[in-house]
């Protein structure tokens, strides 16, 4: 596929421990594992020569679980065959548990120019909750290393919603978070994924999941909080200083081709939807699984579904339901300008509802 360049995405599958809420792809570290990983996913860069990345993000699973030589490799053979720009958005997700100053100073040195820090609480009741492995002090050295070793683009991950959580503990969160300065924060609130040990005691009845009200005003909180201090509430989970929004999300909500690489990654190369194996067949070299082939039609109404989770929001004329659209509008749930059209807060909190009314 010649071109435009896309968005470059690695899966990096490993943690030291499955936290209790993650339904995301991961398996427990393992040295062995991890480098037979490291070589099946270096053969599957190099067989994307003809691409071009415009961002590189390397999530998971932890990728900064990884050795610094692996991590090296790695980045080193993806910014090479995809021709990467020098200056391009280059992220990579991290454990506070499993950073230090050196594999900060390496990732530096490899160009990592954003560094995404899951903090989700500093408070450590509730990281034992998750079955976060680190505690709050531990996210905080984390944070500052980052900074000391010169990473100018911080994101901090926040969980709200989480049972057992109150308002004034979720306000605390906030504050101690934009004490760090950083230039971008994501503020999810927890749901409850089946197959995951938090869905099981839920099940089990021994807990019980935060009043929607609760969590609405939290949502709210956030907002507040963050935009009172520069901060762009720019996407529905998603805040940013001016000119820090993540670029490699971005091409996600804009409906851009991407290119997803390494054990269960998805990629999208229009108008093919792909996926690759979990790790033992990634191993052995099996292809990328077709998945869908999205017709056109499809592909706006996905279009819309991913715009109206941003602020910029959509062109009026692509929502085909006006009087609904007015009426939403009338209730306080969108607002229009320039055209446009886009979620107001109270909207965001039924985003789903509304996207299943509108199409």
């Amino acid at each position: 596929m010649n071109g435009d360049a896309i968005a470059v995405y690695i899966h990096i599958p490993f943690c030291l421990k499955k936290c209790f809420y993650c339904d995301f792809y991961s398996i427990r570290y393992e040295e062995g594992r991890a480098r037979a990983f490291a070589l099946a996913l270096l053969k599957e860069i190099q067989s994307f020569k003809n691409i071009k990345a415009k961002t590189l993000y390397l999530g998971g699973g932890t990728p900064s679980s990884l050795p610094i030589p692996l991590l090296k490799e790695i980045i080193s053979t993806a910014k090479e065959s995809f021709s990467l720009h020098p200056n391009a958005e280059i992220s990579l997700e991290a454990n506070p548990e499993t950073l230090d100053e050196e594999k900060l100073g390496a990732l530096r040195e490899l160009g990592v120019n954003r560094i995404s820090i899951g903090v989700q609480s500093f408070d450590d009741e509730l990281l034992r909750f998750l079955g976060r492995i680190h505690n709050a002090d531990r996210a905080r050295k984390a944070i500052e290393m980052a900074k000391e070793v010169g990473f100018e683009n911080i994101n901090i991950d926040l969980l709200f919603a989480i049972p057992g959580q109150t308002i004034q503990n979720w306000q605390e969160t906030l504050e101690e978070a934009l004490s760090f300065k950083p230039t971008h924060l994501s503020c999810y609130s927890l749901t409850i994924e089946e197959g995951t040990k938090l869905f099981r005691e839920f099940k089990a009845g021994n807990i019980s999941p935060v009043d929607d009200e609760i969590s609405a005003q939290m949502f709210e909180l956030a907002d507040e909080i963050l935009t009172s201090k520069g901060y762009i509430h720019y996407e529905i989970s998603n805040y940013s200083l001016p000119g820090f929004e993540c670029q490699h999300n971005l091409s996600y909500w804009r409906d851009e081709p991407y290119l997803g690489l390494g054990p269960s990654a998805v990629s999208f190369l229009p108008p093919y939807r792909l996926r690759n194996p979990s790790l033992s067949d990634y191993l052995k070299g099996k292809e990328k699984i077709l998945e869908e082939i999205v017709d056109e039609e499809e592909r706006e109404k996905e279009r819309i579904i991913l715009a109206l989770r941003l602020r910029e929001g959509v062109e009026k004329e692509r929502l085909k339901k006006e009087e609904k659209v007015d009426e939403l509008i009338k209730e306080g749930f969108m607002e229009e300008e320039n055209g446009r059209i886009r979620l107001t807060l109270r909207g965001m909190l039924v985003y789903n509802s509304i996207v299943a009314d509108l199409l």
